[in-house]
């Protein structure tokens, strides 16, 4: 018996010798691999991100990377709307700028998600440093009345520079009469005749156009608009900009698209030109200035479709119970819903401010996007093309585009494709983007 427990002593000491051996091995591996893969987790947790080498390739390494972020958002920008208003004189380098979307806490340059990207501390340039760096001056009195109105906790960006907005989900304009008295609003006459409104909302996984109601910074929470709409204290914002300035620009800072039915629908007065900016990285702000200007000529385009009055058009489901976005479109999502359900007369019968059915349902369709110049396309050679395709063969279209207006400007040129359907049979959509490219400066 004695020999017999000995042995049974010895096995098991065994056991634990080959655990101990397997969990030291995977530790000596877990710290390997957490090495170097450094800058990943750190970049996951928001911490500051060390890379070792040669520091002159690394600063070398981040201008360059910023100059892409500039470049990008240069090209990225998507103007919605101009009605004679843009580019601005040469004259107007003064101008007010409205919306808690203008301040340095509040205008959004990443959005969330396991995708997103990094803004590098050193790098980063807010609405207003770009404005001032551009050569504008915005009315400081404004910002500071925005500033006031919000917590301490609100404006710190501490070191993350975009973690306190990453989670922010509340809407932080103010009362427009208590913000802006008729004096603030006649001084602000007085430095500029043009307005700028930021509108922003943090979008993205699990946050966003899902949300049913309005939750707001000091404010009772309202439960008749989603997240996606007007607040009502923007609503009056900008029924105050139109009331008292010549020309009232709208600038979308979101992660998804918003209700912009109020562009055209005259609920807020007659805003004189609109654009789309989305996220714009560590210093793609820079952009916007420029396209005020005139410096830059905008040249993107919508990769999304903006509908009127969405509540009753958007064809996205949501579930009530879990506030999941069902995809009830199944193959139609977007663009290509709109564009079959208009050839299936689904939009017939369809009227709004003086527009019928397609027209009256979509506000600015996939890819659209203005220019400060004209453009003409024709398609210089089809390469055999006749109306069938091979799959065995590649198909070159080539197109010509002509710049026909006064500015020096890029277009998009974009190729769509008709699947027939015969019914019955496999569904196809009515429409679908097939390839695109933009030209050089032209």
């Amino acid at each position: 018996m004695a020999e017999k427990r000995k042995m049974l002593l010895s096995v098991r000491q065994i056991v634990y010798i080959v655990i101990a051996v397997l969990v030291m091995a995977i530790m000596i591996t877990a710290d390997c691999l957490a090495s170097a893969n450094a800058p990943i987790i750190s970049g996951f947790f928001g911490t500051d991100v060390q890379i070792d080498g040669d520091k002159n390739k690394v600063d070398a390494a981040a201008e360059n990377g910023d100059e892409v972020v500039r470049k990008i958002a240069n090209e990225g920008v998507a103007l919605l709307k101009n009605d004679n208003v843009l580019p601005l004189p040469a004259t107007t380098r003064k101008i007010n700028i409205f919306g808690w979307g203008a301040t340095d806490a509040g205008f959004l340059l990443i959005g969330n998600g396991s995708g997103r990207s990094y803004v590098h501390k050193d790098m980063r340039v807010g609405l207003l440093a770009a404005f001032k760096a551009d050569g504008f001056e915005y009315n400081e009195e404004i910002i500071k009345i925005y500033e006031d109105w919000c917590t301490t906790e609100d404006k710190d960006w501490g070191e993350g520079a975009d973690w306190v907005n990453r989670y922010n989900t509340k809407i932080k304009e103010p009362v427009t009469s208590s913000a802006f008295s008729d004096a603030v609003v006649e001084r602000a006459k007085q430095f500029s005749d043009t307005a700028m409104v930021v509108i922003s909302r943090y979008s993205g996984e699990y946050i966003g156009r899902i949300q049913s109601t309005q939750k707001k910074h000091g404010l009772s929470e309202d439960k008749t608009r989603n997240f996606s709409e007007l607040s009502t204290e923007e609503e009056s914002l900008l029924k105050m900009c139109t009331s008292n300035f010549k020309n009232v620009i709208v600038v979308f800072n979101t992660g998804s698209m918003f209700d912009m039915t109020f562009l055209d629908d005259g609920s807020v007065g007659a805003i004189g030109a609109a654009m789309n900016v989305g996220y714009m990285g560590q210093s793609g702000a820079t952009a916007i200035p420029k396209i005020l200007s005139g410096e830059v000529n905008p040249s993107g385009k919508l990769a999304d479709i903006v509908l009127y009055n969405p509540r009753e058009n958007e064809i996205t489901r949501v579930n009530g119970e879990s506030n999941d976005i069902v995809y009830a479109e199944d193959i139609y999502y977007g663009y290509k819903f709109c564009e079959t359900a208009d050839v299936e007369h689904y939009y017939d019968g369809k009227s709004f401010i003086g527009k019928t059915g397609y027209d009256a349902v979509v506000q600015y369709p996939f890819g659209h996007g203005l220019s400060y110049t004209s453009f003409e396309w024709s398609v210089v050679d089809w390469n055999g093309f006749t109306g069938g395709f091979d799959p065995n063969k590649t198909y070159e279209i080539k197109v010509k585009v002509t710049n026909t207006g006064n500015e020096p400007g890029k277009e998009v040129v974009q190729l769509y494709g008709h699947a027939p359907y015969k019914a019955g049979g496999i569904e196809k959509a009515e429409r679908v983007l097939l390839d695109f490219a933009k030209t050089p400066l032209l």
